[in-house]
């Protein structure tokens, strides 16, 4: 029983959105939004606004990722800031272990590739003839003009950028100043109901005070009722620095990444065996051809499938009909057996606080108790596929292709 609910109303100190560019959408919806934008930028009490360090999101591999309940202790983790660097908008239904790999990717996978290209240049440079600090010891020929010539070759790049490239693939955040990023079981208290209400109904606060969206998709992102809401609001605040990540690009980043490095790696050791005939060799190469490629397909074709799946949802999208947790388990906490409130009623009021004027006004059809959740349900359809289709969200950004060629650099 929440009863400690903080006022919606207006002050002197919001500060509502001057400009909002939204390609193709209704002038007349626009011109009816931008009084109500101030709204959205709710302010935020004294000790609302948190974020917490991002390396304490990825300790124990994603430990904390695992589930949504919270703790004293979690939000104790977080602290005090002026503003977010990032606010990571992502479902818990998600797994653990394939949010922890977008993690890596979203703020390792840069600093990593850079180390391990580096690390392949200096043994390089170690392997040199001239230098000859690093030995080359594996024994090679090489047909050259019609003759056979005896070279050597080294192995401490097979060796050394691998570790160098996992070292900083997943332990970057925690040797360089990582950003302090938004995530509700961190930086919303979620043992007093006071606090939480207080944080839930300023979600848009935190937003306004971010800068950038992290969006850790699936197929479930759009069917929960908080990212729907997150994301909406989030561009309805005139924002555009979003980094929208699909989650299964990560698995398929690893396995490229290990695919690859084992075909390479597997074929050097080959090599140090010095095998007469080429057959083990060629048995090698035959079973990357028949196991890789498909593989590498199959996780193509999973993360294409989903990405498929994001129109049909844009298309169809209702916040009535969108899940939550709460109603999910019947508003009884599974693990304190302890009822729980309602968080759809807490969205269906803020959004009826912001929108009942704007639906009012634009003459929606349909239920007039309604229509502010008409009314959102537009501006998800309408500015949500507005915004993703600049970044591209079927394009293989360009650091993630330099990534995926270092094992053919190392």
């Amino acid at each position: 029983d929440v009863t400690s609910e903080p006022s919606m109303e207006t002050s002197g100190d919001l500060q509502p959105v001057s400009h909002i560019d939204v390609p193709e959408w209704p002038s007349t919806w626009i011109s009816m939004c931008s009084p109500m934008s101030g709204y959205l930028c709710s302010s935020l009490g004294s000790g609302l606004l948190r974020a917490v360090n991002v390396s304490i999101l990825m300790q124990r591999f994603g430990g904390g990722l695992a589930n949504s309940a919270g703790n004293n202790q979690n939000y104790s983790l977080s602290k005090e800031v002026q503003q977010i660097d990032d606010f990571i908008s992502h479902t818990w239904q998600t797994g653990r272990w394939v949010k922890f790999l977008t993690l890596c990717m979203v703020y390792n996978l840069n600093a990593a590739t850079a180390a391990s290209w580096l690390a392949a240049l200096v043994v390089f440079v170690l392997e040199l003839d001239a230098v000859s600090v690093l030995p080359k010891t594996i024994e090679m020929q090489v047909l050259h003009g019609g003759e056979s010539y005896c070279a050597l070759r080294g192995y401490w790049t097979i060796l050394i950028c691998p570790i160098v490239f996992l070292t900083f693939a997943l332990f970057w955040t925690s040797l360089w100043r990582s950003p302090m990023v938004f995530m509700d079981k961190w930086c919303i208290h979620q043992t007093n109901p006071a606090l939480k209400t207080a944080g839930i109904l300023r979600l848009a606060g935190f937003l306004r005070h971010t800068e950038r969206l992290v969006v850790l998709w699936t197929p479930e992102y759009l069917n929960r009722l908080w990212c729907s809401y997150e994301l909406a609001t989030w561009i309805y605040l005139g924002k555009s620095n979003t980094c929208f990540v699909p989650v299964n690009l990560a698995a398929f980043v690893v396995t490229w990444n290990f695919g690859v490095f084992v075909f390479f790696a597997l074929s050097l050791f080959v090599s140090a065996l010095q095998v007469a005939s080429g057959s083990l060799v060629f048995v090698i190469i035959l079973l990357y051809v028949a196991m890789l490629p498909p593989l590498l397909a199959a996780c193509v074709q999973w993360c294409v499938r989903d990405l498929v799946k994001l129109s049909d949802q844009l298309a169809t999208f209702s916040v009535q009909s969108a899940r939550c947790f709460c109603c999910d388990v019947g508003h009884v906490d599974p693990l304190t057996k302890r009822s729980i409130p309602c968080d759809r009623q807490l969205v269906h009021r803020a959004l009826e606080e912001r929108f009942v004027a704007c639906a009012g006004a634009t003459s929606l059809e349909g239920d007039p108790a309604t229509s502010h959740l008409d009314f959102f349900d537009g501006l998800v359809r309408n500015l949500v596929v507005a915004h993703l289709q600049p970044f591209g969200y079927y394009r293989l950004p360009y650091s993630l292709a330099v990534t995926m060629a270092s094992p053919c650099v190392w």
